[in-house]
């Protein structure tokens, strides 16, 4: 993607400009201790020059080096770059070069710096480029001593001092120029090095930056030390120096005089010097052109003086290296004489060894003969061992008859030992039809009626008393007493089975290990049985363990929503941003802020506003920014936004964190506030956490009442322990009749994201009750913790904005509004209501002298309030079947988070069967609660204590479960979309299934006709099936980069997004791709997104180097934005509204599909199909007729274009504002308008 499509306007940009060997390096290494970003391709370090790095981007060095070299010149010319000279560079294309490269550099970032010497001189350059790219810019100017300069720069590049000076000036001079107009900080170099900290903050000041207080410690302590500086000067050593021109003198004096603060760089009386200088130093540019031809020549002569000296060196070298070889070799004609003699002597002794080794072969001869006799016996004794192996084959062979006889035995007893067990199962059978006949006796009349005989006859087995008493007790009460006593009784029993299989990992071994056995002796001959054992009894339960009904407790929630349990050393430490709004609270700032900063807990930010205060508030928050910069930013608003809930939405803007603790700036706290409430948020569905507060007094920090006085209108004992409790709860017992949570610093909660409250204007006005109202949105639909282990203090004043206000209308019409957000947002209870009104009516009596009926009525009126009533949308109960890739899996979430957007009460349950993919979980919305149970089996308490009215299941397991969990909830709703999964399910499973979703569920939704199959012969009415196509959301994407996947651009690259298992057809995907690449001779590459069995099966077996393994990733459409042709080679007998298809096509990409489904249906438009299907063959992928298709495409581009082309119609019509009305119409229709009643 070209850089002009990357907006630049208003980046920041700082450039550092100064002469070679003036500490540029080190001063731009400082800008990383202000944020500022350098880019990851700086140069390296070159020992014995900058050992410590140069901190130059390689990019920007080589575009200048390249630009000087066309305009002929090189940074050590005197004469400067002029107008004619930009405009040659112009032409020659460097400017949109530079341009780009920049752009592409800053686009990014938020701050970029660079720094090349050589930019002083292109100066004139450069700063057109700036000014087309709007940057918004600072510069820095490095100054140094001129003399050290000189000295730098005699030793590395042998420059005289009067070319030094010059060079220094004409770099200068041109920065000076330059800048003029722009921020820009003077740095000296000799003082950087000796007191970094004053002049970093010199630069922070100035180009409105901030210090890293970790990163300045690494400055100091791994870059800094007194080798960077290898010489020190003053000003009197220029004086000394004849060469030294008297304008660098002066105008160093200056410069050194604005580094030390005695004059500014925008000094009108300097800008004038500085106008004078570079006057007087224009003036003899054309001695300086005459000088830099001069300086070439000599450069030239002294290159060629130079090859010369260097040639004649070779030569003397090559005389006196021949002279050597000649004394060598004649050295060593001398020593091969030597040899020649010693060889001579050698060869005489030789003869004589000779004649000694005939001697010894004679002997050896000898010897063999010998050994030849000996190997004539041993060949004898052989011959004799080979019968005896005969002799042993033999036997082995009467041995192996006797085997094969003792075979036939053991054959005839398995024989006899199947015959023994079907004579087994007989008796079984026997056995069952016994106990059927003894159920029945059991049950029948007579047994009944003849039960006080059987008491009687224990009585005379010496159980006289207790049976007697049993006896009258049987007597005194009715059937429905004793009844109801057995019930009790046999709930008693269930419930210790059940509490005994949860607690001892033994009993849930043995009962997994009967099931086992059962399924495979038990359920294929008697079915019925085994699910009365397995299935019915096991229901029968669990539903006597949870007590049955739904309806729950006030009490209940403890016991429904576990308490987090942090283990140590685990790693839940989400980050916290705390929000300070201020305004006129100086005098209890630091008490305030000293109490935040001194928390146990320390994963947090502290953003400071301050609403323009007129105390001094500013100084007081600016200092602890200073005391604490790595944790604190500040943002001061210089007008009154005029209400603090303009404040809070500022804060939320600014907040990274997860979770948001708005401490109020008259407020303070324990210290270990943060670390008792955060731990609660590791439930996932608690969106609020408190502590008890304690009122003070505004100017002695007495007590002047608590918590638990405050709320004496309701059961105070409530909050004397820790609780997690629905919203839903909460609201129908207290937190509808009254706050609950009176000072919101005592509350940490959710980052709420994109909660619509916030945009709502008359919300922000609200002087009293806004907090109250903001907390009823937050929580909706999920829970609420509480602890009384740490203390929030809450300061009242005349100053507090709703102290003041109890006496006045807009307390009672503010009470109002709240009612009506809890109509249209809460399945209300009547009396919640009127406690409200007698609540405020008390309050109305004790602060005014008279109630007057009418007068409240105009405040707040119930009749009013009651009309909003049918506003209000269900609360639904959203459950996935896990947090993980797969259609089934992420469409409920897709689903809330539209149904949260339009007000919906939405929680997502979450059943956990697989492990959570973190990329599945963040695609929820933030404010939507995410619940997982430790017992799935608590899910019929859970929804009568959440008040849910409609439970939607997305998953044939999920279906079931749900379904004889609720089974006797006569309170809330079932809806069930089938994606596909009930077409894979045996028989024997939808026997079971279906007359569960026959009794319990409202409706089905289907997305394809084929989901239908399954039930074509059931009983469940045709009425309660409804059809309803997928979509989603539209989203921005960005294509990523092929260069960074390493494909090239002309290639033609193929996409496969769906979970890495073998009927996603991963596998045959990649065969197709190597057949279509020799079919057509085309480059293709496959991009294979997702995780699973096949992602980790292919991660190390393929080598292919087209074919790219990325695994899971959230942001798919960015991947079919980078290809050309999205590919579903799927064989998933499932398969049957895509998502996949629905995101490539939103992301402007065809499709190349198996004919599954609905999926031809999808790719439909006015003119054809967008993109390609192929039908399977016997449930098998046609990998030659994909190679061929694909080839097809890769090679004919008016065929690719034509389908392209047909995209955009086709994407239109999976809008996903049709796809919320079509579900919004099915809850209307299952509720029948009852949830608009106030319950």
């Amino acid at each position: 993607m070209s850089q002009e499509g990357k907006d630049t306007k208003n980046k920041k940009l700082i450039v550092v400009l100064g002469m070679h060997r003036s500490g540029t390096s080190a001063v731009t290494r400082g800008l990383q201790v202000l944020g500022v970003e350098l880019g990851n391709r700086l140069m390296p370090p070159l020992e014995g020059n900058n050992d410590k790095g140069f901190f130059e981007d390689m990019d920007l060095y080589a575009l200048n080096v390249e630009m000087l070299q066309s305009l002929g010149i090189d940074w050590h010319y005197l004469a400067p770059v002029e107008a004619s000279d930009v405009d040659v560079l112009r032409k020659k294309g460097y400017f949109l070069r530079a341009t780009e490269l920049l752009r592409q550099k800053v686009c990014d970032v938020p701050v970029f710096g660079f720094k090349d010497p050589r930019v002083a001189k292109l100066l004139p350059f450069w700063k057109e480029v700036f000014i087309h790219c709007q940057f918004e810019l600072g510069y820095i100017l490095a100054v140094r001593h001129p003399l050290s300069v000189f000295k730098s720069l005699e030793k590395r590049d042998g420059f005289t001092s009067e070319k030094s000076y010059m060079l220094w000036l004409e770099h200068i001079l041109t920065s000076l120029s330059g800048i003029e107009g722009y921020r820009c900080v003077p740095v000296d170099y000799d003082r950087l090095m000796h007191v970094p900290e004053r002049e970093l903050q010199r630069i922070a000041i100035g180009l409105e930056l901030k210090i890293d207080a970790d990163e300045l410690l690494r400055y100091k302590t791994e870059f800094l030390d007194e080798g960077l500086r290898h010489t020190v000067y003053d000003l009197k050593d220029l004086l000394l120096d004849d060469t030294i021109p008297p304008i660098a003198y002066e105008i160093y004096t200056a410069l050194n005089d604005v580094c030390a603060g005695k004059r500014r760089i925008d000094d009108i009386e300097l800008k004038n010097q500085i106008s004078l200088w570079s006057s007087e130093f224009y003036r003899i540019k054309s001695f300086l052109r005459l000088a830099d031809k001069f300086s070439e020549q000599i450069v030239t002569l002294n290159q060629t003086v130079n090859e010369r000296d260097f040639q004649i060196n070779e030569l003397s070298q090559a005389i006196a290296d021949r002279d050597i070889l000649l004394a060598n070799l004649n050295q060593v004609v001398s020593e091969r004489d030597g040899q020649i003699l010693k060889l001579n002597q050698d060869i005489a002794g030789r003869d004589e060894q000779i004649t000694v080794y005939n001697q010894v072969i004679s002997e050896q001869d000898n010897q063999i003969y010998s050994l030849n006799q000996l190997i004539t016996e041993r060949n004898g004794q052989i011959g004799t061992l080979n019968q005896v192996l005969a002799e042993r084959d033999v036997k082995i062979s009467t041995l192996n008859q006797v085997v094969a006889k003792q075979d036939v035995q053991i054959i005839s007893l398995t024989q006899s030992v199947g015959e023994r067990d079907e004579q087994i199962v007989g008796l079984n059978q026997a056995m069952a039809e016994c106990e059927e006949q003894f159920a029945e006796v059991f049950s029948s009349r007579s047994w009944r009626v003849t039960k006080p005989m059987r008491f009687l006859g224990r009585v005379m087995r010496g159980e006289r008393e207790n049976v007697l008493a049993g006896l009258r007790s049987y007597i005194h009460f009715d059937g429905r007493t004793n009844q109801k006593n057995n019930q009790a009784s046999r709930s008693r029993i269930a419930r210790k089975l059940v509490s005994h299989y949860y607690s001892s990992v033994l009993s849930r071994r043995c009962f997994a290990a009967i099931k086992a056995v059962s399924e495979k002796l038990v359920q294929p001959w008697f079915p019925v049985l085994h699910n009365n054992l397995f299935v019915d009894f096991k229901q029968y339960l669990q539903k006597q363990w949870l007590g049955g009904s739904g309806d729950v407790s006030n009490d209940a929630s403890t016991e429904l929503y576990s308490f987090p349990k942090i283990v140590k050393n685990e790693k839940y430490y989400p980050k916290v941003s705390v929000i300070v709004p201020n305004y006129n609270h100086a005098r209890y700032l630091r008490q305030r802020l000293e109490s935040i900063y001194r928390q146990t807990y320390q994963n947090y930010e502290v953003i400071l506003l301050d609403d323009a205060s007129s105390d001094e508030s500013i100084q007081i928050l600016k200092e602890f920014q200073f005391n604490y910069p790595s944790k604190t930013r500040c943002c001061f608003n210089s007008d009154n936004s005029g209400g603090v809930f303009y404040q809070w939405k500022r804060g939320f803007n600014l907040a990274t964190g997860e979770l948001i603790w708005i401490a109020e700036s008259d407020d303070y706290c324990s210290e270990n506030l943060l670390e008792e409430l955060v731990r609660y948020f590791k439930n996932e569905a608690v969106m609020l956490a408190y502590c008890r507060t304690v009122f003070v007094d505004g100017d002695s920090s007495q007590q002047i009442w608590s918590l638990e006085e405050y709320l004496s209108e309701l059961n105070s004992a409530l909050w004397l322990k820790p609780f997690i409790k629905s919203a839903h709860q909460l609201v129908n017992t207290s937190w509808g009749i009254k706050n609950i949570v009176p000072n919101v610093s005592s509350a940490i909660f959710r980052n709420p994201g994109k909660l619509e409250l916030l945009e709502d204007d008359g919300w922000k006005q609200m002087r009293i009750c806004g907090d109250w109202v903001f907390y009823l949105h937050v929580i909706r639909g999920g829970l609420v913790a509480y602890s009384p282990n740490t203390t929030n203090y809450y300061r009242i004043h005349n100053k507090n904005t709703s102290v003041g206000t109890y006496k006045q209308d807009i307390y009672y019409r503010e009470h109002e509004m709240v009612a009506k957000e809890l109509i249209k947002l809460y399945r209300l209870e009547e009396r919640v209501l009127e406690k409200q009104q007698r609540v405020l009516e008390a309050h109305w009596c004790s602060c005014r002298e008279n109630f007057d009926e009418g007068s409240f009525r105009k405040c707040y009126d119930r009749k009013r309030i009651s009309l909003l009533a049918k506003n209000r949308k269900a609360n639904l109960l959203m459950i996935t079947y896990a947090l993980a890739t797969g259609g089934g899996e992420t469409f409920p979430i897709r689903l809330a988070n539209l149904l949260k957007s339009v007000g919906y009460s939405v929680t997502l349950l979450n059943c956990h069967q697989e492990p959570t993919e973190i990329g599945v979980r963040n695609m929820l919305r933030g404010d939507i609660p995410l619940l997982e149970l430790d017992y799935l089996h608590k899910l019929n308490a859970v929804v009568g204590d959440m008040g849910i009215e409609i439970v939607h299941s997305h998953h044939g397991w999920v279906d079931g479960t749900i379904c004889a969990l609720l089974e006797d909830n006569p309170n809330c709703k079932i809806i069930v979309t089938s994606h596909g999964m009930y077409e894979m399910m045996p028989p024997v499973d939808l026997d079971r299934i279906i007359p569960l979703l026959d009794k319990k569920v409202d409706k089905i939704v289907y997305i394809a006709d084929k989901n239908l199959e399954p039930f074509e012969s059931s009983v469940i009415d045709k009425n309660r099936f409804v059809k309803i196509g997928n979509a989603l959301e539209k989203l921005e994407y960005e294509p990523v980069s092929r260069e960074e996947l390493g494909i090239s651009k002309d290639a033609f690259v193929l996409c496969l997004v769906s979970r890495a298992i073998p009927d996603k057809g991963w596998q045959e995907g990649i065969e197709a791709i190597k057949l279509a690449r020799q079919l057509s001779g085309k480059e293709i590459h496959l991009l294979l997104v997702g995780d699973g069995p096949e992602y980790e099966r292919l991660k190390g077996n393929v080598r292919y180097s087209y074919v790219h393994l990325l695994g899971f990733r959230s942001n798919v459409r960015d991947f079919f934005a980078a290809s050309d042709l999205g590919f579903l080679p799927s064989k998933f007998r499932g398969e049957s509204f895509p998502l996949v298809i629905i995101e490539c096509l939103q992301s402007n990409r065809p499709m190349l599909a198996s004919d599954l489904g609905e999926v031809s249906k999808m790719l439909e438009s006015e003119s054809g199909l967008a993109g390609s299907v192929f039908p399977l063959n016997n449930w098998r992928i046609p990998v030659g007729c994909v190679a061929e298709i694909i080839s097809e495409y890769a090679k004919n581009r008016d065929l690719y274009l034509e389908h392209l082309k047909r995209v955009p119609d086709t994407a239109k019509k999976f809008d996903p504002k049709a796809l919320l009305h079509s579900y919004e119409e099915v809850y209307r229709e299952v509720l029948s308008n009852q949830m608009y009643k106030v319950n």
